[in-house]
């Protein structure tokens, strides 16, 4: 008989059962379905005539990029006690910040601001990546790499990090 194991840490980030193999089942193909849609629809948008090629043809790399900066977005939040400790704020950090991020990321402004900064830093660095890495080589004008970069930046961007865990755990 398998036991049931449910975990009810409320320092256990939201984002951290992405790596729990049942979920990144449903994760991983959901992510390279945005992805995609993502970019056949900017793509459609800028009225280019191969929007599924163009999508196609970079799909894959934008769904690798994506998981890198959203890990980077959750090491962020994940570590900030960490980093803070080093500057001698922790105990402010853990009370208005960390308790709030871990629990309910809507129940202090600073962990809500905090939690933003998380997500935005997420988002350039899904546009640097593509930018400079996944487009740099299409026969796209700027604009239009920069248009369809924009549109993965916003479109992607992990706002799961704002999901408190207490509506998964019931807390």
């Amino acid at each position: 008989m398998k036991k049931e194991i449910k975990l009810y840490n409320a320092f256990f980030p939201v984002w951290l059962i992405m790596l729990s193999p049942k979920i990144l089942l449903i994760v991983l193909p959901a992510n390279f379905a945005i992805d995609f849609l993502v970019i056949f629809l900017s793509s459609k948008y800028l009225k280019l005539t191969d929007s599924s090629k163009i999508a196609k043809e970079n799909v894959i790399k934008t769904w690798i990029f994506g998981f890198i900066a959203d890990i980077v977005g959750a090491i962020i939040l994940l570590h900030s006690p960490i980093i803070v400790n080093a500057f001698g704020y922790s105990s402010w950090w853990m009370k208005n910040i960390a308790n709030a991020i871990f629990g309910n990321p809507f129940s202090s402004i600073y962990s809500f601001i905090f939690a933003c900064a998380c997500v935005i830093i997420s988002g350039f660095l899904i546009y640097l990546l593509n930018y400079h890495c996944n487009f740099k080589y299409n026969d796209l004008t700027e604009k239009q790499k920069k248009a369809i970069c924009l549109a993965l930046a916003v479109f992607t961007a992990p706002v799961l990090f704002f999901l408190p865990p207490s509506l998964l755990y019931g807390w």
